[in-house]
């Protein structure tokens, strides 16, 4: 998640992924598609590493959920974020006694801080969107991985729909867990309609890059 946050929209987005990292990760222990999502990715970063551990930037880590996960697969993770709420729940989440994933504090839409050819791989999921400049963005994370690496980023091609998700959860669960589910995913669904608002409006740049 990343915006400037010195001007008044900046301000406006690093409240609204605060407050969103409350129930954030509702996705993860309920969201199907969303658990299925991590393990995708930390399966392709798997199959480029061919059994090394290699250096990964989380970019937009959110709450650590890709960054731990592949930490304890073996990989050297860094993992970036601008929200300070969803920082904090990846630094509690994390192993005290783990040397990895390394969190850091960052806000996305300024120069990256490594040098160059600091990564064999990037990962940067649902947070493309919300970048103004993602062409340089781009741009920067070509500068700071190897000539050969790995780079996977899954962005939104179409508008947040929580009615799809919703019907798709119900779908894929049954009896008292899928009221279990839907409720829990409801303060995420909640949180979801000024995403979707914003996407359909242009403020987030869900088809182009």
């Amino acid at each position: 998640m990343a915006q400037n946050t010195d001007s008044g929209n900046g301000r406006f987005e690093r409240f609204f992924w605060n407050r969103y990292a409350k129930c954030y990760d509702n996705l993860a222990r309920h969201y199907i598609p969303y658990q299925s999502l991590v393990q995708e990715v930390c399966y392709h970063i798997d199959q480029y590493g061919a059994g090394r551990s290699i250096n990964i930037l989380d970019a937009g880590c959110g709450t650590g959920n890709y960054s731990i996960e592949l930490s304890q697969r073996g990989h050297r993770v860094t993992g970036i974020d601008f929200s300070s709420a969803m920082f904090e729940r990846a630094i509690r989440k994390k192993n005290k006694g783990a040397e990895w994933p390394k969190l850091l504090f960052h806000d996305l839409i300024q120069p990256l801080p490594f040098e160059d050819n600091s990564f064999d791989a990037i990962i940067c999921i649902h947070v493309l969107y919300t970048i103004p400049d993602q062409l340089q963005f781009l741009r920067e994370f070509c500068r700071v991985s190897r000539r050969q690496s790995i780079i996977i980023v899954v962005n939104s091609s179409q508008p947040l729909s929580f009615q799809k998700a919703i019907k798709h959860q119900w779908k894929m669960t049954k009896g008292i867990q899928r009221f279990r589910t839907l409720l829990a995913l409801a303060s995420v669904g909640f949180w979801n309609i000024p995403i979707s608002w914003r996407q359909q409006r242009g403020q987030y740049h869900n088809y182009h890059c």
